[in-house]
Formats: C-alpha cells, sequence, structure tokens
C-alpha cells in the first residue's frame, strides 16, 4: 500500500519533463473528490481496487512500478 502512496503523490510533483498533475484535475477525471485523492496522496486512505484501475486506465499509474 506504500507503494501505492508514494506513486499517486509523486504525480503531484513535477517530473522530468516539469510535468505535474493537480489534485483537482486528477480528481474530476476520476470523478471522485479533491478530498479523496488528497487523502491517497498523504496515505491516509488508498484508492479502491475499482479507483486504482481507473488511475491506470487514465495513465496517472504505472502499474508495472507498482510491487
Amino acid at each position: 500500500m506504500e507503494q501505492i502512496t508514494i506513486a499517486i503523490k509523486q504525480l503531484f510533483e513535477p517530473d522530468e519533463n516539469g510535468r505535474k498533475f493537480s489534485q483537482s484535475d486528477v480528481a474530476k477525471k476520476m470523478d471522485v473528490t479533491r478530498t479523496m485523492v488528497h487523502r491517497w496522496a498523504n496515505g491516509k486512505s488508498v484508492p479502491s481496487g475499482e479507483n486504482l484501475l481507473k488511475l491506470i486506465k487514465l495513465g496517472y499509474l504505472d502499474i508495472s512500478k507498482l510491487k
């Protein structure tokens, strides 16, 4: 579960191309609240299996990096 939290938190940090996502943008595309995304990023909760699949399908998470 910690790997998921780390991966989600990294979404909101600039990558090598300077790209980062906002919690609001992720929440809108996922059809969840920004508060829920904030809780995932801070390790206060983890996404359900359905939401985890959405994160992967939308390209936010790379399944090969999750252990």
